[in-house]
């Protein structure tokens, strides 16, 4: 019966496959993001319990290692770019559904679909969850705080060098937010 309803939606049988696949991997790829912060948090906190039991027993020479460190910098690093790189194949899944739900005919015109709702929700154009961003930012700055003051900065310029890495990772945020919003803007253009 469920079925009949998507057939007289005007959509094929090609296009609701379609629909359904698209919305899975759309659903996956934000588990995963979930998935990838929860692990770097798990694994920020397991090496720094670690490293304070190292630090605390006769193993003190892993502890004192600089690069030690700053191995949960590298996971909110690597685990941020993961995020984005996903973030770019949703945004592209979803300005797809919203071309798939503006040909379907609708029963209500205030029913025009989620992914077309979300967008007109969220204002102008395509934006990203700050949120999102923020939670990657926060650890990595955490991460190289914290290795900060177990000196492993000491090596380079004391207050210069936290601070650099900070901007820079901003930069690298933001400019990876403005690339994926761009394309997704020309992908939505181009109708």
């Amino acid at each position: 019966m469920a079925d009949d309803s998507k057939q007289s939606s005007g959509l094929n049988d090609f296009e609701i496959k379609q629909y359904d696949v698209l919305r899975a991997e759309i659903d996956a790829d934000v588990a995963e993001t979930r998935l990838l912060e929860r692990i770097a948090l798990a694994g920020t906190g397991a090496v720094w319990t670690w490293l304070a039991t190292v630090k605390d027993s006769g193993q003190r020479f892993v502890a004192d290692h600089p690069i030690v460190w700053l191995i949960p910098a590298f996971f909110a690093l690597l685990g941020g770019l993961r995020c984005l790189a996903l973030l770019h194949y949703i945004l592209l899944r979803a300005a797809y559904i919203r071309k798939m739900e503006a040909a379907a005919p609708r029963s209500s015109e205030q029913l025009i679909g989620w992914e077309t709702y979300l967008q007109q929700m969220s204002g102008k154009g395509l934006r990203v969850s700050s949120g999102a961003v923020a939670i990657w930012v926060i650890l990595f700055t955490v991460s190289v705080w914290v290795a900060r003051q177990q000196g492993w900065l000491s090596v380079f310029c004391e207050d210069c060098a936290f601070w650099s890495l900070f901007v820079i990772l901003l930069l690298i945020g933001r400019i990876g937010l403005s690339t994926v919003n761009s394309e997704l803007e020309k992908v939505l253009n181009t109708k």
